[in-house]
């Protein structure tokens, strides 16, 4: 192989160079000769053959010797990559292009740079965007390829001057003015016709109204033409938003302009009606323009345009009428419409009459519009009593009241309503009034003033006086006593407010008899040596009628100048309703109260009239009531109570009533079904309110307030069914809802037999020694199942929960859920925030409401018959707009405001104790604590309520000092006993410090008590004003040594025996306290010298919150 290499290399180097002139041309069909081969269309040497060095060097393109091979140094053959310079597409050894080895040794072809005969042209590259395309075409517009510069689009075939967005066919793009609507136009006419007056514009968009370009190439009346163009949509200026000019009536009122300016519009409603509000000149419509402006709406009736006012049509376009104001002066007299006055107004009794008359005497009509004396004045206009001056007389029936007629009914009969003289008829004008029947308003039954007609027993009423009434004078005092006769005066008898009225002894009124009280009225009872207990008592067919006001409330109360509980016997109503007892004893009871049968009135009560009215109490307070009514030994068998309700019936009114310091219960009601209803009983020494023999009634809003730590046995409610047959019918059985008891012992006492249902009530304040918040026998609630028992929803403050009585359980009473018990809640007022906190409970002024607390919700009441609705606990809401017992009771403790002891919390001894910083009320020295502070509450029979002092077991030297402020009325009383004293309080106080003597003054005077009510003598102090009262006192031995001072002056300086001094008589002091040495003692009167509610249990506190030095 290698030497075949060789030889042709030595062959290579003998040839020699060849002539290309020479070269034969080849083709497919004409081969070249062997040895060489056909390139280009020519003969060439074969590709592989090595050409010597020297050729190598000196070889050039046309030399005919093809170079692609080189020898290197070493006389290899190497290759020649195309890219070589030297490297030879071909060599026909001439220079001749196009003749298939052009001139630069390259094929003949397109893009070799040469440009060939059958070439435009031939730039060597392929970029399409220059003059000469990569086929060697000169560029063109059309060719698709875009030349710069020098076209702005070329898309070739799809170039067109007829589609839109086309390439135009001289290669600029599509726009506007090119004839062709392009995208984003929405016209074009080419540039020629395009015009911004026209229907095409300039930026080739149609012409249309608002567009700011006002088109001129159509007439008025063509589509679209336009008469202006503003280019915006107001229609209050010159061209609205239809491109029309701006004018009057075409609905848009111009803006802008000066009421001068001849296109002013001062309205434009865009109608042809010149009627309205809007004329067609486009001015404001207006009354006297001339135009009736109408509208359907009535604005103007007529408009004449001229200013006169008296015509047909008024200036205030009306049409003229009678009536309106104006007289009309262009009719004559005769003629319709004529008018002589007009007055504007339809009163029949002034100088105008409704019809333009002018007021005339004797024209039938009294004027009223001139007074007595003017010009045009009647005194009267009728036919009847009066005369051709129109001047009236009494009589004829024309009630004139400017002139003193109080009425005229024009008749003679002077018994009736009117008298002759035009005075209304009334009680005590000396005529008998005869037109009204008994029981009518207006009846008189007598004249007082009228002789012969049994002047001297006939009320101010007009009523005739009744057998056991004595009027009295005026302003004095009445006296009603024994059974009222009021069968003799027509069946009713009523107690006037002129005067206090005074209840002697047995009061009755009797079956058929009414006994009506006036509002403001004060009827006094007492105890007479003769007559007995005062006592008014309504007969089961008789009436009461007493219904007061807030403002004038009646009042029954004590005859005494120093009122106490118990000073006279009370009220009692009979009825017809139904009760567990009987005449006939069936019950086991009697059907009498056994009050009145101890003294003399064996008066049954009950039956089936359970709907009966036995009249009305209403804002009534009764007083000072609930005497004993009989006596065994020193003991008090039977009471009297402020008010009794037996057999009482349903109709029967009672609320808003005060029972107030009873001598004991409240309210005892026999039987019946009577219903109560705001109702305070306020201090009672027995149960606020007591029930028994079958009382099937309701009581809400009930207010029952003990004194604090009283010793007293009574509960809030006491209930009994039937004390000698359990099992009598029917069973008590009352509905009590939204009650507030406060302190005493007991809040609810059930007998056996007796059942209750009790909602939404408030137990509070009890006392801490003796309390039960509910006291029950064993079968009344827990073997008893008809009719069902109901304790739901109460606040029960008190530390004992329950009293268990043989196999009764009521420990349970607040968790209990059994049908009976439920949503009740108990306190432990011992506990510390556990006390129920009523707002102001126990003092002159009480607020009976409680603090704000909350327990709920609050099970309402169900309203339905006598019940209202109530979601709250006890008798007052917390929040309550106006509290029910303000304004018409009383809490006075007495009637002659003697004496005052500075109390903490009152407000004038607080200032005194801010002023020289001693507390009002005090003890000083060396003494036992609390537990020294006694105090006791049984001393009734003489009116002492209780004394309260400190005993000292050991006393030694040291001055013992009690301090106090006092302040004594110098209203002028003869009170008749001790206010304070100094001894052993066990037994009999030995020496008065301090006496109310004759004059009514306070004096400070050692003594006896068989100085009682002598005129004393020493330092009175009756001036009222406040006074610091100081007493020190030592022991010496056996005796003492006592000083009082009044502020800070030494008025009693003495020394005492004690033992010597002390005198008998212990029932004065009643309970006695064996166990207290002794010490100081400040004995009050309840009923004689405070001016406030003041009990123990606030003195207690008092003390207990200060002791100073002397």
């Amino acid at each position: 192989m290698r030497s075949i290499v060789c030889i042709i290399l030595v062959l290579a180097a003998c040839l020699p160079d060849p002539d290309v002139s020479e070269l034969a041309t080849c083709s497919a069909d004409v081969p070249c000769e062997a040895g060489r081969i056909c390139e280009a269309g020519l003969c060439l040497i074969p590709s592989g053959v090595l050409v010597s060095s020297e050729q190598q060097d000196t070889g050039r393109c046309g030399d005919g010797i093809l170079r692609r091979y080189v020898l290197d140094d070493e006389g290899r053959s190497v290759t020649l990559e195309e890219t070589d310079p030297r490297y030879e597409v071909c060599d026909d050894g001439n220079a001749v292009s196009g003749d298939g080895c052009d001139a630069n040794c390259t094929a003949s072809a397109c893009g070799n740079g040469i440009t060939a005969p059958n070439e435009e042209c031939d730039d060597g590259n392929t970029i399409q965007t220059d003059d000469c395309l990569s086929d060697c075409k000169r560029a063109s517009c059309g060719d698709g390829f875009l030349q710069a510069e020098i076209e702005r689009c070329d898309d070739g075939a799809s170039n067109s001057d007829l589609e839109p967005n086309a390439c135009r066919l001289d290669c600029r793009p599509a726009s506007c003015g090119d004839e062709v609507v392009d995208t984003g136009e929405s016209c074009d006419d080419g540039v020629r016709d395009n015009a911004n007056d026209s229907s095409c514009r300039v930026d080739c968009q149609l012409n249309v109204c608002g567009d700011g370009f006002l088109r001129t190439d159509l007439q008025e009346g063509d589509v679209g033409y336009e008469a202006c163009d503003d280019g915006n949509e107001a229609t209050d200026d010159s061209c609205v938003d239809d491109c029309r000019l701006a004018r009057c009536g075409d609905g848009y009122q111009r803006l802008g302009l000066a009421p001068d300016d001849a296109a002013f519009e001062a309205c434009d409603d865009g109608d042809v009606i010149d009627g309205n509000d809007c004329t067609n000149d486009c001015t404001i419509g207006r009354c006297g323009d001339g135009v009736v402006h109408d509208q359907g709406q009535g604005t103007e009736q007529c408009d004449d345009g001229n200013p006169e006012d008296r015509d047909s049509c008024l200036n205030s376009c009306r049409t003229a009428s009678c009536g309106d104001g104006i007289q009309r002066g262009d009719v004559e007299e005769g003629t319709e419409g004529f008018e002589a006055c007009d007055d504007g107004n339809e009163i029949e009794t002034d100088a105008c009459l409704s019809h333009c008359v002018v007021a005339l005497c004797g024209d039938g009509i009294r004027r009223a519009d001139v007074a007595e004396g003017g010009d045009g004045f009647e005194a009267c206009d009728s036919e009847r009593n009066c005369n051709e001056d129109c001047e009236n007389t009494c009589g004829d029936g024309e009630y004139d009241g400017e002139f003193g007629e109080e009425c005229d009914d024009g008749d003679e009969d002077n018994a009736d309503s009117c008298l002759n003289d035009c005075v209304l008829a009334r009680c005590g004008d000396g005529i008998l009034r005869q037109d009204r029947e008994p029981g009518q308003d207006g009846y008189e039954a007598c004249e007082a003033e009228l002789v012969g007609q049994n002047e001297a027993d006939c009320s101010v009423r007009c009523e005739r006086v009744p057998s056991g009434v004595t009027l009295g004078e005026v302003g004095g005092m009445g006296r009603i006593s024994g059974v009222l006769g009021l069968d003799e005066v027509g069946g009713s008898f009523t107690l006037t407010n002129d005067r206090v009225w005074h209840l002697l002894g047995r009061v009755q009124v009797p079956d058929g008899g009414v006994l009506r009280i006036e509002r403001g009225t004060e009827i006094r009872g007492g105890i007479d040596p003769e007559a007995g207990t005062s006592v008014l008592v309504v007969h089961p067919g008789g009436r009461i009628v007493a219904d007061g006001s807030e403002a004038e409330p009646i009042v029954f109360t004590s005859l005494n100048n120093f009122r106490q509980p118990g000073d006279w016997g009370g009220l009692v109503l009979l009825g017809r309703a139904r009760s567990n007892c009987d005449r006939n004893g069936q019950g086991g009871c009697p059907d009498t109260i056994p009050a009145l049968e101890a003294n003399g009135l064996d008066l049954p009560y009950g039956g089936n009239d359970n709907f009966q009215n036995n009249g009305i109490l209403r804002y009534v307070r009764v007083e000072y009531a609930g005497a004993c009514a009989e006596y065994v030994g020193n003991q008090c068998l039977h009471h009297f109570h402020p008010l009794t309700l037996a057999g009482a019936g349903s109709a029967t009114v009672l609320d808003r009533l005060q029972i107030h310091r009873s001598g004991a219960d409240g309210i005892r009601i026999f039987g019946g079904w009577v219903n109560i209803r705001r109702v305070l009983v306020t201090q009672p020494r027995k149960n606020g309110v007591a029930w028994s023999h079958g009382w099937w009634g309701h009581a809400q809003f009930v207010i029952v307030q003990h004194m604090a730590n009283s010793a007293d046995p009574g509960a809030a409610f006491s209930g009994d069914s039937n004390e000698h047959n359990h099992n009598a019918g029917p069973r008590s059985y009352p509905s009590i809802a939204n009650v507030t008891a406060i302190n005493g012992r007991e809040s609810v006492r059930l007998a056996t037999g007796s059942s209750i249902e009790l909602v939404n009530g408030i137990f509070a304040n009890w006392s801490e020694e003796h309390e039960y918040c509910f006291r029950a026998y064993d079968n009344t609630f827990w073997d008893n199942d008809e009719p069902g028992n109901v304790v739901r929803n109460n606040y029960f403050n008190c530390h004992v929960p329950c009293w268990e009585n043989r196999h009764g359980d009521c420990s349970a009473i607040a968790t209990q859920d059994d049908g009976v018990f439920s949503s009740n809640r108990t306190l432990d007022p011992t506990v510390q925030g556990q006390r129920v906190s009523l707002v102001r409970p126990e003092s002159r002024a009480p607020d009976f409401r409680p603090e704000d607390f909350e327990w709920g919700p609050h099970t309402g009441i169900n309203p339905g018959g006598f019940l209202q609705p109530a979601a709250y606990l006890g008798a007052l809401a917390t929040q309550i707009e106006r509290d029910w017992t303000s304004g018409w009771t009383n809490f006075d403790r007495l009637d002659g405001l003697i004496a005052h002891v500075g109390m903490d919390g009152d407000d004038e001894a607080a200032l005194l104790h801010e002023q020289t910083g001693r507390h009002p009320l005090s003890l000083s020295g060396p003494t036992q604590e609390v537990a020294g502070l006694v105090g006791t509450a049984r001393s009734f029979s003489n009116g002492r309520f209780g004394e309260f002092g400190e005993a000292f077991p050991s006393l030694g030297p040291s001055d013992r000092t009690a301090q106090f402020w006092l302040k004594v009325s110098d209203q002028p009383n003869t009170p008749k006993a001790e206010l304070f004293s100094f001894g052993r309080p066990g037994i009999r106080g030995a020496y008065f410090a301090g006496l109310m003597c004759r004059s009514g003054q306070l004096a400070f005077n050692g003594g006896r008590n068989e100085t009682d009510s002598v005129d004393c003598v020493g330092q009175s102090i009756a001036d009222g004003q406040w006074h610091l009262v100081t007493f020190t006192y030592r022991q010496l031995n056996v005796n003492y040594r006592l000083a009082i001072y009044v502020d800070d002056e030494l008025v009693v300086d003495d020394t005492i025996d004690p033992l010597n001094e002390i005198g008998g008589n212990p029932g004065r002091i009643g309970s006695g306290r064996n166990d207290i040495n002794q010490g100081f003692t400040l004995q009050m009167d309840e009923f004689r010298y405070f001016d406030r509610a003041l009990d123990l249990g606030e003195i207690r506190r008092s003390y207990m919150l200060e002791r100073m030095d002397p």
